[in-house]
């Protein structure tokens, strides 16, 4: 029996009543319920419970509306311990219907205060509903397949749009479309009991921080977009790949894999649809298990070699003469790596067997000696000793570092890591260009030449990088004196702390950092496109993590106002294998770091030059030594002399 328009109506001003409503009523189609208050003779099957207090019910008279949830979840500790699924039972409860619990993103629950309770029959099946098929019957006819393409019709078609956060969830309470936008497409579900067939998790366990974990992104045996060879679901421009489900605590109190990674079979799971602290969530009935690893694990070393000859000296004895038409330049995010850091062996054996030795590498995320501790410590000697120690004992190449210590909690809270970027280089390759090294507030810029006013320098801009290192400039040159190059390291703030989580209620998603990294584009592109003004053919290489997509403003705004060019798109990198880390914000593997090259050495690029090697994204947690891949590239810095390549002999290791 369905309410009758005047108690229907009552309910939505005043809420005194509700009799004999249905929970997809109750749910309505949009995202919160129609009305507030107390209902009676609301009639369900018992699907799941948790020993915490949360019980879900399913409709026993399912509509055809795609777009309600024929679930709700009912809250309170002593329902939960008195029934069990199977049963069919009949209350009395009260609606909840607090915006509030999404502005901050805390869980929402349906009914509270059941009372009345009469169960109307036992042992009833209990049939989960399979996503990724069309179903009838148990909940109505329904497509479950996830969308693949939007969040939400709030995100004005772009999800990483600018302006963001113009409007809320919790304001514009928009009408469910749950065959258009993914959030629609969960929160039409919201408290059902689903299966997920044919599981692959999307790399290690979710740095989400919610409740006690370890929880997984994953998808199922439904249409995805953007796979890559990893077999991972790459973000790319507009698609953030909403097909995706992060896995929540099991009920049975069961834990989910600890150590899973990027393209894991894991077994076929049931649970319950959940929205916890800005996700939507599977809840399992119990966790599942990995079934199968993807091969290989560990992906081949890196083809990308330097033609330098100081590598055929360990063998030969052959003189190095540092060549300068195929240098190898990596970049390598160490992720607040401090001394005494047991993955320096690892990032050690990384460097030495899998990225072909570089000349140069951009080093970025070292913290001072003294790691976290805010004792005034800037210095980070000890660490990139350790490293470069490392490196000689593995190659018996003598690498160097060089960077300049930042100013004492100025650069990069929170206070006390005192990060900074770096460079380790190979001193039988490369050098700097006519030394003179900065201080912390010495401003660089760019002298006639060109040339840098310090070498290397901070490009000390204290209201534009008053939240990241500041980007260290060098200018060099090669041993064999024909080639000679600028690079500039950087290190923008944390895109993760920003951007948290894609389902939350603002829309599109905050991010509240897209001005400052704007600026930094402006500056920084400004200073290289001085570079490139004085010599439009003078090689630059900018490189480092930038916490930023390629195809979001700030991005977009650099390479327009510096006049680099993007090496994954030179180099003709496929974009779904555009990634160097996963996201935590939605599972999906993400291209925040980058390289970016001056015209001089993009016309030279060719496949095969560029390559970011997947060490960390491919690995389980404990066998990798960054959040971040490293990227490796073989590029030209040869001289030009009136508008003509210096030639010379290229040499090729084997």
């Amino acid at each position: 029996m369905r309410p009758s328009w005047s108690c229907a109506i009552l309910g939505l001003l005043l809420a005194p009543c509700a009799s004999g409503i249905t929970v997809a009523e109750i749910n309505g189609n949009r995202y919160f319920p129609p009305f507030n208050g107390p209902i009676t003779n609301l009639t369900g099957l018992v699907t799941a419970t948790t020993n915490g207090g949360s019980t879900w019910i399913r409709s026993t008279q399912p509509d055809e509306d795609e777009s309600t949830s024929e679930s709700i979840m009912i809250f309170n500790l002593v329902f939960s311990w008195d029934h069990t699924p199977g049963e069919i039972v009949t209350i009395d409860s009260t609606v909840n219907n607090e915006t509030g619990s999404w502005k901050i993103n805390y869980f929402p629950y349906r009914l509270w205060n059941p009372h009345n309770v009469r169960v109307i029959s036992k042992g009833n099946p209990v049939k989960p509903v399979v996503i990724g098929t069309s179903t009838s019957g148990v909940i109505g006819n329904k497509d479950m397949r996830p969308p693949t393409e939007q969040y939400s019709i709030l995100d004005n078609g772009n999800v990483f749009g600018v302006p963001n956060t113009t409007t809320r969830i919790s304001e514009a309470n928009p009408q469910l479309q749950p065959t258009q936008y993914g959030m629609d497409f969960y929160q039409s579900l919201l408290g059902e009991l689903v299966t997920i067939q044919n599981v692959t998790a999307l790399g290690q366990r979710a740095k989400d921080n919610t409740f006690t974990g370890p929880h997984i992104w994953v998808y199922g045996n439904w249409p995805v977009t953007g796979q890559n060879s990893g077999g991972g679901l790459t973000v790319t421009d507009r698609h953030a790949n909403p097909e995706t489900i992060l896995l929540f605590d099991p009920t049975d109190g069961s834990s989910n894999p600890n150590n899973t990674k990027l393209g894991d079979s894991l077994t076929d799971m049931t649970g319950i649809i959940d929205w916890i602290a800005g996700h939507y969530y599977l809840r399992p009935l119990t966790a599942p298990k990995v079934k199968s690893t993807r091969a290989p694990v560990i992906p081949p070393s890196s083809g990308v070699k330097s033609s330098g000859a100081s590598a055929l000296m360990l063998s030969s004895g052959v003189k190095s003469n540092g060549l300068c038409n195929a240098l190898s330049v990596a970049s390598y995010n160490l992720d607040e790596s401090v001394p005494g850091d047991l993955r320096i062996p690892l990032l050690v054996n990384h460097i030495s067997t899998y990225l072909g030795k570089p000349s140069v590498i951009f080093i970025q995320g070292v913290m001072d000696d003294s790691g976290t501790t805010d004792d005034g410590s800037v210095h980070a000697n000890i660490t990139l000793s350790i490293l470069t120690q490392g490196l000689k004992e593995r190659t018996g190449i003598p690498y160097d570092f060089l960077y300049i210590d930042p100013l004492n909690n100025a650069d990069s809270p929170p206070w006390g890591y005192s990060l900074r970027s770096a460079y380790l280089f190979n001193p039988l390759e490369v050098r700097l260009h006519r030394p003179n090294r900065g201080n912390p507030t010495d401003l660089e810029a760019v002298l006639p030449g060109p040339s840098l006013r310090f070498n290397p320098g901070l490009l000390y801009l204290p209201l534009v990088f008053r939240n990241s290192p500041k980007p260290l400039i060098a200018h060099w040159e090669t041993t064999d004196g024909q080639g000679n190059f600028f690079t500039v390291n950087m290190d923008w703030e944390n895109y993760w702390g920003s951007r948290w989580t894609m389902q939350a209620d603002e829309r599109p998603p905050v991010d509240p950092n897209i001005k400052d990294r704007n600026d930094k584009a402006n500056v920084t592109g400004s200073f290289i496109a001085q570079i490139l003004a004085q010599d439009p053919n003078a090689a630059i290489i900018a490189a480092g993590c930038f916490h930023e997509f390629a195809f979001v403003e700030p991005l977009k705004r650099l390479v327009q106002i510096s006049g680099l060019q993007d090496l994954d798109v030179v180099s003709g990198i496929p974009e779904v294998e555009r990634y160097t880390s996963t996201w935590s914000t939605s599972g999906g593997q993400v291209q925040l770091d980058h390289m970016y090259v001056s015209p001089s050495i993009a016309r030279q690029v060719g496949n095969g030059d560029f390559e970011h090697i997947h060490l960390n994204t491919w690995a389980s947690e404990e066998d990798s030594a960054s959040s971040y891949d490293p990227t490796v590239a073989r590029l030209n810095v040869c001289k030009y002399r009136d508008n003509t390549e210096i030639s010379v002999n290229k040499r090729t290791l084997k």
